[in-house]
């Protein structure tokens, strides 16, 4: 029998997700479905101050490094101010490649990280189609989760990065994750090396992040709680809902 905690939206600002990339080592929220690369940056920096080529002083929400990269975050969690967030990071990474920050790697990878915003989908789907180079930009959207005792969590999705869908058999879906996951006879069952997986029901493209009508349902195991694992289930990842089921 599994036991279910259901989560609700959680009261999240710009400030939150500051302090939490800030301190990313001692973040106090549970984390759910981060990316592989993001775990590997060696330091973080919040609001270090810079000036690009035309003499322009600016700070960036937060710059890490992973020893081969610099990347440069662009924070928002705001729906007004969200689709700013293209054109601040690509500024940012402009003036990073022109003068590196310290003595961190010259190759600069920009990073947005905001909320499902439908601007900015739809401004990368568009550069993507026009033959972009994936690399060129990273997308993470984040929901911020808690329970009504007060635990909270971030639920991360990179929107066609690196660690893309990759269709599998329902019969490979692991045991733990299949009892969660409930794939029905004719769903299609997708898989991320970061650990999340995806079950959708119906007739579409076959990648989880597309905008259809589609049932879909999304569990990743919560590695910092032995046998609890995260479920959202819903139509877009614009709206559904949020459990903890453990068991």
């Amino acid at each position: 029998m599994k036991d279910v905690v259901d989560l609700d939206v959680m009261p999240f600002t710009e400030a939150n997700l500051q302090t939490h990339f800030e301190h990313w080592e001692s973040a106090q929220e549970v984390r759910i479905g981060v990316p592989l690369w993001l775990k590997n940056m060696r330091a973080w920096k919040g609001q270090p101050s810079l000036v690009d080529a035309w003499g322009v002083s600016f700070r960036p929400d937060v710059v890490a490094h992973d020893g081969e990269k610099t990347y440069v975050f662009e924070l928002k969690y705001a729906r007004k101010y969200e689709p700013l967030a293209l054109a601040e990071v690509l500024h940012h990474a402009h003036a990073l490649r022109a003068q590196p920050y310290m003595d961190w790697p010259q190759l600069v990878q920009p990073v947005i990280v905001s909320q499902f915003n439908a601007w900015v989908r739809d401004a990368w789907t568009y550069l993507r189609e026009s033959q972009l180079d994936e690399k060129a930009l990273r997308v993470i959207e984040v929901t911020a989760l808690r329970q009504r005792a007060g635990v909270g969590y971030l639920w991360f999705n990179e929107v066609d990065g690196v660690d893309p869908w990759t269709p599998i058999p329902s019969a490979e879906v692991p045991a733990n994750i299949q009892v969660h996951l409930s794939p029905r006879q004719g769903s299609r069952c997708f898989k991320r090396e970061s650990g999340v997986f995806a079950c959708l029901e119906g007739e579409g493209s076959g990648n989880p992040d597309a905008y259809e009508n589609v049932s879909q349902r999304w569990v990743a195991k919560i590695s910092e709680l032995e046998r609890s694992y995260a479920v959202w289930e819903g139509i877009s990842r614009a709206e559904g809902t949020y459990r903890i089921e453990c068991g």
